[in-house]
């Protein structure tokens, strides 16, 4: 038994001395750009869960679960979990995870004891005594169930008043959970969201509301946003890893979880959770509702059936790497599935030891430190080592994952941003004292000269195994190279590390704040600008904005050193709120400064023909009726025919014989320059068959010189594909790829909105890019047809067998 020790510690010696060697060749780098801030990671982040039936009294009855979450920072917590939601009712609880009381078939009996679940009245105290921000749900089914729609109406709203007079106004809340198909699809449960909302905040304005779509994707969220009537100020969709429920998928292996980098969520789309809240965001702003908040209120693992060669420990690392993601994605926050669950090593507490906190709280620990910091650049170049780095006034912070089974050597490099001195050139003789001081100073001399020598090192923390495979804390040693100006350090295997240089001790002076600050609005941009009367430590302004008065604001531009900024690809008529701060070279940021705007397109030319009134078959007379600013010129006497078959809303270009040229005259010319746009809503007419005939839609200046040409026309004979494509009405040249795959629509003599498809042209100094909302290709930059001269005239002209439906033709800004 001895020799084998001895030969095994022999081994190790020998590894340790050949990575030791070879560290400075093999070690993982960190690169961290702190000057280049991406956004604020936000308060409530690291959540937590309760579920209310399974929290009994005794967990919680000492005060050491509350006193964890304050200690470390949890942000918030979710009371009273997912499914039983929709069971629950906050003013005659079961304590049963069914146990609904509307049901006319529950039987009281079977209420559980009150020593067994969670009241309300619990969960505030234990918010009392935690200092999260709470999460509230609504049972917004049973009403469905039971044919108490108001009845649940009423109910929400007195829970919204019962919570506000406790002191807890603006919590955050969620009505139901995975219910859509139980609602009856989602727009029907957007319309019971809705009539719940509006209750709710009209007995507090200041809530923010969550409804849930697990499955979240570009159609189902602008279905949704399309029937809550603005209500909804979030999205929370669940997520665990591999994935949650029994999708008849594969289970997810150790060997498996080594290589992914980023996790993902095999039952959605195979989604990664870094990048999936960008494209909940975008499709929300494309319906006209940016800056909706998204959350995972219920991250965690699936079923033990769905994880495969993961220990205690081991399943903790995984959480910790899936709560990271979120990190880097952004999301506004997350509630860990749950504080207490059946399986022993699933949830943040062990019920079979005496509900000893398990792994997963190390690592939610950890992270929770950094919410409320910037979040700036960095990047490893080594997959299985990967993390985050944050800054705040008094420190950066570095957070890393060693996902692999070996210790990783890292070399970390830190630009951009002031730290303390001494981390890189020590005093030798306080090197002497630092050394000589206790274990445990008590006098405040030694206390203070302690903080003195904490500052001379950067402090890690990493979460490790332990033989029980409970983890815990254990420091790791980073030093600093000066021959390359960088620290070093090894991360232990299947790791999580926390990194922090210390910057300041003691807070700066703010600096002056910007003042007269003041946003011009235009279409889908606002530009702001400010003056300032900057001290000598002032380094960059920042720009925040945000839609939701009730929501932090996000970080939209930093390292700005003049006193403007222009904001664009916003939704017109979208209220947006801007802050501006003054930042010094050490991140201390001033008093910020706060504007509201809306931006609106400002309309040069407007024919939208809603107004027009058919008179015959072959008039022209009342075209200028159907236009808002400027007028349509030469017009043939039988080139146009506003049909009122189908509404009146729309003019039909079309000429058996001779062709047709039409103007649209704009009150004044228009210089071609950034922010103008042109667009067009058209669709073919085709006028006979084996025929392919062009309409050209061509920009004029005021000498009839063209700027642009867009023509739409047939590709073949048969007339079965349609394309739009670029020529330059000078020489020809063709600029922008054909497309074959029937963008374009024919509509015949009943008019028919959904065959109208947009173009949309986006002017520059130089040129113009083409925009197709229906084609194979989205744009296409293109120069002017000659110079870039005032914009005067739209021509819409063809030959004789060519026709083409016009429909709303903007010039605007």
């Amino acid at each position: 038994m001895m020799q084998t020790l001895k030969k095994y510690l022999h081994t190790t010696s020998i590894l340790l001395f050949i990575l030791a060697l070879s560290t400075s060749v093999y070690a993982v780098n960190v690169d961290v750009s702190a000057g280049n801030e991406k956004w604020v990671i936000s308060e409530t982040l690291v959540g937590g869960h309760f579920v209310y039936s399974n929290d009994k009294d005794i967990i919680y009855d000492d005060g050491s679960v509350a006193a964890w979450y304050r200690g470390v920072g949890i942000g918030t917590a979710r009371y009273p979990g997912g499914t039983i939601v929709k069971f629950w009712d906050w003013e005659n609880p079961t304590g049963v995870n069914t146990g609904d009381p509307w049901n006319p078939n529950w039987n009281p009996a079977n209420n559980a004891p009150e020593s067994e679940w969670m009241s309300l009245d619990e969960y505030l105290t234990f918010v009392d005594q935690s200092g999260i921000r709470p999460m509230f749900g609504v049972n917004s089914l049973s009403g469905k169930k039971h044919n108490r729609q108001q009845d649940s109406i009423d109910r929400a709203a007195r829970m919204v008043q019962y919570v506000k007079d406790r002191g807890y106004g603006g919590a955050l809340w969620y009505i139901g959970n995975e219910e859509e198909s139980e609602q009856g699809g989602i727009a029907k449960y957007a319309k019971t969201f809705a009539a719940h909302a509006k209750a709710m905040k009209a007995v507090d304005p200041n809530i923010l509301i969550f409804w849930n779509n697990n499955g979240a994707n570009r159609s189902s969220i602008q279905r949704f946003l399309a029937n809550d009537e603005g209500t909804a100020d979030g999205l929370e969709t669940h997520g665990k890893w591999p994935y949650g429920g029994s999708p008849n998928l594969p289970p997810g292996t150790f060997e498996e979880w080594l290589e992914e980098v980023p996790v993902r969520d095999r039952k959605n789309a195979n989604r990664a959770w870094r990048f999936a809240a960008n494209t909940y965001r975008k499709a929300a702003k494309d319906a006209g509702r940016p800056g909706l908040l998204i959350a995972n209120n219920e991250y965690g693992l699936g079923k033990a059936s769905n994880l495969v060669g993961f220990d205690r420990y081991s399943r903790g690392l995984v959480l910790t790497d899936v709560l990271q993601e979120h990190v880097l994605g952004n999301w506004f926050s997350t509630a860990f599935w749950s504080n207490v669950l059946s399986s022993d090593l699933g949830g943040l507490l062990s019920p079979a030891q005496n509900f000893r906190k398990n792994p997963v709280h190390l690592g939610m620990g950890l992270i929770a430190s950094a919410q409320g910091s910037m979040l700036v650049e960095s990047e490893t170049d080594f997959a299985q080592v990967h993390g985050f780095s944050a800054k705040t006034q008094k420190k950066v912070q570095v957070f890393l994952i060693n996902k692999s089974l070996d210790p990783q050597p890292i070399n970390i490099s830190i630009d951009g941003v002031y730290l303390k001195p001494s981390l890189k050139y020590h005093n030798p003789y306080l090197d002497r004292i630092c050394n000589k001081l206790p274990a445990e100073p008590k006098s405040w001399w030694h206390r203070w000269l302690q903080s003195r020598c904490d500052d001379r090192k950067a402090d890690a923390v990493t979460m490790v195994d332990t033989e029980d495979g409970f983890g815990e804390y254990v420091t790791t040693d980073v030093t600093y190279d000066k021959a390359g100006d960088t620290f070093t350090a090894t991360l232990p295997a299947q790791s999580y590390t926390r990194i922090e240089f210390p910057r300041l001790r003691f807070p700066t002076r703010e600096p002056w704040h910007v003042e007269d600050l003041t946003a011009e609005v235009g279409n889908e941009k606002v530009s702001l600008s400010w003056s300032h009367r900057a001290s000598h430590k002032f380094k960059e302004y920042r720009v925040y904005r945000g839609n939701n008065p009730n929501a932090p604001l996000d970080l939209i531009a930093s390292n700005l050193t003049e006193p403007a900024y222009i904001d664009t690809d916003l939704v017109n008529g979208a209220n947006y709120i801007y802050e501006v701060r003054a930042v010094n070279k050490f991140d201390k940021e001033s008093l910020g400064v706060e504007i509201n705007a809306v931006p609106q397109a400002t309309n040069f030319f407007v024919a939208a023909f809603t107004n027009s009134v058919k008179e015959n078959d072959t008039t022209a007379a009342n075209l200028n009726a159907g236009t808002l600013l400027g007028t349509w010129e030469n017009v043939p006497p039988a080139g146009v025919d506003v049909l009122g078959k189908a509404g009146n809303n729309a003019m039909l270009i079309d000429l058996v014989n001779g062709g047709f040229s039409i103007d649209g005259v704009l009150p004044e010319s228009v210089s071609a320059e950034d922010n103008l746009q042109v667009a067009f809503r058209v669709a073919l007419r085709r006028t006979g068959p084996d025929h392919a005939k062009d309409t050209t839609i061509t920009g004029l200046d005021e000498s009839d010189n063209a700027l642009f040409g867009i023509v739409l026309g047939t590709s073949n004979t048969n007339g079965d594909n349609k394309r739009v494509y670029y020529v330059d009405p000078v020489n020809g040249a063709m600029a922008i790829p054909e497309s074959k795959d029937n963008d374009l629509q024919f509509m015949n003599d009943t008019f028919a909105p959904e065959k109208l498809r947009e173009i949309e042209l986006d002017f520059t100094g130089e040129g113009y890019t083409v925009n197709f909302n229906g084609g194979a290709w989205k744009s296409s930059s293109l120069p002017f047809a000659g110079s870039a001269n005032a914009l005067k005239k739209i021509r819409v002209s063809g030959s004789d067998v060519a026709g083409v439906w016009v429909d709303a033709v903007f010039v605007r800004n």
